[in-house]
This record gives C-alpha cells, sequence and structure tokens, in this order.
C-alpha cells in the first residue's frame, strides 16, 4: 500500500504554514510521520521507532548502520532508501521540537519543526515521482500487451481466411499475398479490433504468415490450385 501524495505539494511550500501555530505545526508533522511510517513500513510501531530514533538526537555523525538499525523489521526497498533517510531525519527534527518546545525554547522548537516539515514534504514529493514513473511504465506495458494480443488477433484471422481458399485453390505465393492483403473481410475485421496502427506494414506480416509459419505454409500448400502435369 502506498500513501497517497497526488494531491500534496511535492514539497511543503511556505504558504502551507503561513498563519500557523506551533501546536497546529507538531499535529500535521505527526499526522503525517505517522501515516508514512504505516504505509511504507507497516510492521514498525511508531512509539518504539521514536525510540530506536531519539537515541540519536545528540549524535552528529550518523552512519546509515545507525539509520538501518531503527527499524526492526525487513522491506523489500533499496539498500540506501532516500525514505527512510529523509523518514528518520524528520523524526529528529520533530522530536527535537518536541524537547524544545517543552523546555520553552519556541524559537528553536519552530525552527525544528519546520525543518521536520520539509523533510516530510520530500518524502511526499518522492512518492509522487515514484507513483508517477510506475503509473508511466504500467501504461507503457499495457500498451505493449494491446499491440501484442491485436497483431495475435490478425495472425488468428489470417490462418483462418488462408483455410478458406477462392474457388479452384490459391494461387503463387505473390499472388496469395496480394488477394489476403486485399480481403475485405479481413480489413473489416483489423478495423473492428481497431488495429489499423498497430501493424507497421501489413504486407510484410502477411509475407512472414504465409512463407514462415510452417502450419500457414502446410496448409497454404494443401490448397494451392493444381499445377498441370
Amino acid at each position: 500500500m502506498k500513501y497517497k501524495a497526488e494531491n500534496r505539494n511535492l514539497l511543503t511550500h511556505p504558504k502551507d504554514i503561513e498563519g500557523s501555530k506551533i501546536g497546529s505545526l507538531f499535529s500535521e508533522i505527526h499526522l503525517s510521520l505517522r501515516n508514512i511510517l504505516k504505509d511504507k513500513w507497516p510492521k514498525e510501531l511508531n512509539s518504539r521507532i521514536d525510540k530506536n530514533i531519539s537515541k540519536f538526537l545528540e549524535t552528529p555523525k550518523i552512519s546509515w548502520k545507525d539509520i538501518s538499525s531503527c527499524w526492526e523489521n525487513t522491506y523489500k526497498e533499496e539498500k540506501r532508501s532516500s525514505q527512510k533517510l529523509y523518514f528518520f531525519y524528520a523524526k529528529i527534527f520533530y522530536l527535537s521540537a518536541k524537547i524544545q518546545n517543552e523546555d520553552g525554547n519556541i524559537e528553536r522548537a519552530f525552527l525544528y519543526i519546520s525543518h521536520a516539515a520539509y523533510l516530510t514534504g520530500f518524502i511526499h514529493g518522492y512518492q509522487y515521482h515514484i507513483n508517477e514513473k510506475e503509473l508511466r511504465t504500467n501504461r507503457s506495458s499495457e500498451g505493449g500487451k494491446g499491440k501484442t494480443s491485436k497483431i495475435s488477433k490478425i495472425k488468428t484471422k489470417f490462418s483462418l481466411i488462408l483455410n478458406t481458399p477462392p474457388t479452384g485453390g490459391w494461387g503463387n505465393e505473390t499472388e496469395t499475398i496480394d488477394a489476403i492483403y486485399n480481403n475485405k473481410e479481413f480489413m473489416s475485421f483489423i478495423s473492428e479490433i481497431e488495429a489499423e496502427n498497430t501493424v507497421k506494414n501489413l504486407k510484410d506480416l502477411i509475407t512472414e504468415e504465409l512463407i514462415h509459419n510452417k502450419n500457414n505454409q502446410t496448409v497454404y500448400q494443401s490448397l494451392r490450385k493444381k499445377q498441370p502435369k
């Protein structure tokens, strides 16, 4: 399951926090980070990951091993996940902001929570990019499958027409190719399945099917006009 980023800005915009009070920012970022965690890493407990990340609040130099250790389960994702990296730091800033707010350091708390909002916005933007990429890939795949299906239908129709030769049988290969290419039933079928632009050169496809498809060639030879002895 993927958290929805379609209706969000790719990154946090100044208008998103304009006029906001620090309390509402805390609530928004808390909810947003919980949703990201639930959708991206569903096996993790929010309280547990907060506890694990809190160990690094006073550690300026943090390694990937440190970041990875905060997740207690394994997920199918890139080895150094950008989303995991930014989520970790969004949490660092969120948790730091909470401490500063509780200590009465409102200006610093606002600075930290604003940066947490920025990092959270990046995560949504990154996911948006992934969703768009997957959508384009799926569309391309579906288009390819559709084209393959239409070509398969055209080949099947060709074989059916080949099995119904004109009176006296099919002529030589060139005559047969031309006859099927100009066959009204064949062309009508292609139009019905909206495959007019599916095959760049229909005559080449007919030639390939007649000459190089062994089954079609066998049928053709059996249905050719009898040559005079």
